[in-house]
């Protein structure tokens, strides 16, 4: 069984999910409980910056579809694009 700090260390340096974290999430000690916690929390933020940022690809390409250049939008929701 590893230490609280070793599991710790390992969850801040891990980008994604793998199959040592079911341990670790079923680990029953405060200090591993709140590493998980605090690792669930940036992955939540993770996926929430690519969802917005998702967001904001999906409306400029619903203005000139795919490949379209974008130039601005301006203080009145008008769309100006660029023309090849």
């Amino acid at each position: 069984m590893k230490t609280i700090k070793e599991i710790t260390a390992a969850l801040k340096e891990a980008e994604e999910w793998q199959d040592w974290m079911t341990t670790v999430a079923t680990d029953e000690r405060a200090g591993v409980q709140k590493a998980w916690q605090n690792w669930e929390k940036r992955q939540e933020k993770k996926q929430q910056l690519v969802n917005e940022h998702q967001a904001k690809v999906d409306f400029d390409q619903s203005y000139g579809g795919i490949g379209a250049l974008i130039a601005g939008v301006d203080e009145a929701g008008r769309v100006i694009l660029l023309s090849n």
